[in-house]
């Protein structure tokens, strides 16, 4: 009887275990898909600025000769 409840209690402490690994691997999955999304928002805004600079410079002076 004393040997199945060492068992029982190394098997809760791995299951804990696991739960902790398992919510740090979430969170840290979490953080890294913010990052990305902010990323994409920072490509998306240089992109537009860069189209925007490209197209002032397109742009011909209707009184200029």
């Amino acid at each position: 009887m004393f040997e199945r409840e060492q068992e029982y209690d190394k098997l809760k402490e791995s299951i804990q275990s696991l739960d902790k690994i398992t919510l740090e691997k979430k969170l840290e999955k979490e953080n890294k898909e913010e990052s990305v999304r902010k990323q994409g928002e920072i490509i998306k805004k240089l992109e537009n600025e860069t189209e925007q600079y490209s197209r002032r410079n397109s742009i011909k002076n209707p009184w200029a000769s």
